[in-house]
């Protein structure tokens, strides 16, 4: 590994805002041409802590997720996270083919903004 690769890797690693509970999508990318949608439905523990209460509360979020491929080996996408935002990715495939049972490593990178679901804390 170069120092240059070792480099970028870390300083992509440290600039990440923040990973979702969870993601939609996986090293595959969508054919050209072709489109894809998904609904995650997930469950944060103890998401909800209100200042004097005892028992912190579960919270759902819902992320709708739709990709479209742009030729063999990339793709694009846009993810409503938790109905509170907008995130648009881009993902390009660097190894393995493009058959849906072949093992495959990709890079996806993006950006968006959410309005976030957290609750304040009482002072």
């Amino acid at each position: 590994m170069s120092p240059r690769f070792a480099t970028i890797t870390f300083a992509l690693t440290i600039t990440t805002g923040c990973l979702p509970y969870t993601v939609g999508s996986t090293a595959q990318t969508v054919p050209a041409g072709e489109r894809t949608r998904a609904a995650i439905v997930y469950y944060i523990p103890d998401a909800i802590d209100l200042s004097g209460d005892s028992v912190s509360s579960p919270m759902r979020g819902t992320d709708l997720e739709m990709r479209y491929g742009l030729d063999d080996k990339s793709d694009i996408g846009f993810r409503i996270p938790a109905y509170s935002g907008a995130v648009f990715t881009y993902k390009r495939r660097l190894a393995g083919t493009s058959a849906p049972e072949s093992a495959a490593t990709s890079l996806m990178a993006g950006g968006g903004s959410s309005t976030g679901a957290s609750m304040p804390r009482p002072s």
